[in-house]
């Protein structure tokens, strides 16, 4: 079954964008090789945020942790957590 859900390109968000400002959820795809220097600089969002890698590989920085991501790998950052990807 395919599931297409419409989402934006990477971009802030406020709560006010939430389809329920009581269940923050959001849904972005972002591909790298479009965004400057192929990353996303330093930020944190007010909502837990998943990762999850379609292809190639990716290096997710915290303030104390650097973990590398394959194709059809993932990862949860906590919400307020400062990263870069």
């Amino acid at each position: 079954m395919d599931i297409n859900i419409p989402y934006p390109e990477a971009g802030p968000a406020s709560i006010s964008d939430y389809i329920d400002p009581d269940f923050p959820v959001q849904i972005y795809y972002t591909d790298l090789s479009k965004m400057y220097m192929n990353h996303i600089r330093w930020h944190w969002h007010p909502e837990i945020e998943i990762i999850i890698v379609n292809y190639g590989d990716v290096i997710i920085l915290t303030d104390d942790k650097q973990v590398k991501l394959h194709a059809g790998q993932g990862i949860l950052l906590n919400q307020s957590v400062m990263h870069s990807v």
